[in-house]
């Protein structure tokens, strides 16, 4: 849907090249990865689903890379979906991060009344709501419900980092012939510090240090925080400290607010190096170097970074 083969507008026809932005175009099929690169560390303000329509390495696509580069680049088969719990993170987000735009994403689908007091019947009334919607996303109303009591939550003990930030700010760099991407859910431009919001379901596991360890070591939340490192230091942005703020999606619906150890990114921005040098070589030689692993029952593979 989005792509590099595109023609300037009739309403910017008679502007210079150098005035034909992601800003000054008003249809989104028009916005171009050279646009987006173009607009360097100042980042661009695109919605979420053109954000991910656009190509580029992305910090969820590491996983795929440090399989092989054939696994990024069927990415598509990777793809089940938008799973419930995706779903219902990306309704956090909106609720969090950008609240003006619930209601024009999202609709709760509500309660349906028999014939007797509509006239029409259940089936029927059902058809109706989703043809009348079917460009926003569907909610049940314990989701909704759920996801604003964590929203209001996580502003309680976060109000004041979201306020300061700039909200789900896109940035794009060409490093060395390797277009990556990233989305800033809570940039603070200004001390180097970006945050960024996750879900999380704990069960009956305690909301603990070593639990947020382990998961953020698990979902390798430290290899997408080294790659936004250094995107943001390749567009001279400056750079410090990278946050997690976990709201559980369990009974009170707790909030914390941790720093990932620096200690554990500056690894991880190597490995991400080497996953990015070897997608260099790959693009001009076709030749995917990532090693394949042989494993016996002498084998035993411990992922501590």
């Amino acid at each position: 849907m989005f792509n590099d083969d595109w023609s300037i507008p009739e309403d910017l026809a008679d502007k210079d090249a150098a005035q034909i932005t992601v800003e000054t175009i008003a249809d989104l099929s028009q916005i171009t990865i050279d646009m987006c690169v173009a607009a360097g560390a100042s980042g661009v303000d695109i919605p979420n689903e053109v954000y991910h329509s656009l190509p580029g390495i992305s910090g969820s696509n590491l996983t795929l890379l440090a399989e092989s580069n054939k696994h990024l680049d069927n990415k598509r088969l990777f793809n089940l979906g938008d799973s419930p719990a995706l779903v219902f993170g990306t309704l956090l987000h909106t609720l969090v991060l950008e609240p003006d735009d619930v209601e024009n994403r999202y609709v709760v689908i509500p309660e349906f009344r028999p014939k007797a007091e509509t006239g029409i019947s259940i089936a029927q009334a059902e058809k109706d709501f989703y043809s009348d919607n079917s460009d926003r996303i569907i909610i049940e109303s314990n989701s909704m419900l759920k996801a604003e009591r964590m929203a209001k939550n996580v502003r309680a003990i976060a109000g004041d980092i979201i306020d300061k930030g700039i909200k789900e700010r896109s940035l794009f760099a060409d490093l060395d012939g390797v277009v990556c991407k990233c989305r800033l859910d809570i940039d603070l431009e200004d001390d180097g510090d970006d945050y960024d919001l996750k879900s999380i379901t704990l069960g009956i596991k305690e909301f603990s240090d070593a639990t947020l360890e382990a998961h953020i070591k698990k979902l390798r939340y430290h290899w997408s925080a080294a790659f936004r490192n250094i995107i943001r230091r390749h567009l001279d942005k400056p750079v410090r400290n990278s946050y997690l703020i976990f709201c559980n999606t369990g009974m009170g619906h707790m909030v914390r607010v941790v720093r990932i150890s620096p200690l554990w990114i500056r690894e991880a921005e190597a490995i991400v190096n080497e996953l990015l040098e070897s997608r260099r070589f790959y693009l001009v030689s076709r030749i995917d170097d990532r090693p394949v692993a042989v494993i016996d029952d002498k084998w035993r593979k411990i992922q501590e970074y």
